[in-house]
């Protein structure tokens, strides 16, 4: 329980996030629904909820910007600066 602050470099983005207590899935299904979701159209720090204990968070895109280093074919590129998780303080 805590919260997961998270630099995007790069916009526009879609991002699921997914917990799990436990061991961490092999499969996406195997984290089950995702618990919350996340966008935007700018890049910057963003603070995600986590709201159930979890030993494992994933951050799932589902859209990630075009960007210029890449080429046409293949012209999306998705970048996280930083993620950092801070826990909430027991009661």
């Amino acid at each position: 329980v805590g919260t997961v602050k998270t630099t995007f470099a790069s916009a526009p983005y879609d991002v699921d996030v997914y917990t799990v207590d436990g061991p961490a899935p092999a499969t996406l299904e195997g984290w089950g629904f995702a618990q919350s979701n996340v966008a935007g159209a700018d890049t910057g720090a963003i603070d995600i909820s986590i709201t159930a204990p979890a030993t494992h968070i994933l951050l799932f895109f589902n859209e990630v910007g075009r960007h210029p280093s890449c080429s046409n074919n293949n012209p999306y590129k998705g970048e996280v600066a930083e993620i950092e998780f801070y826990p909430t303080a027991p009661e």
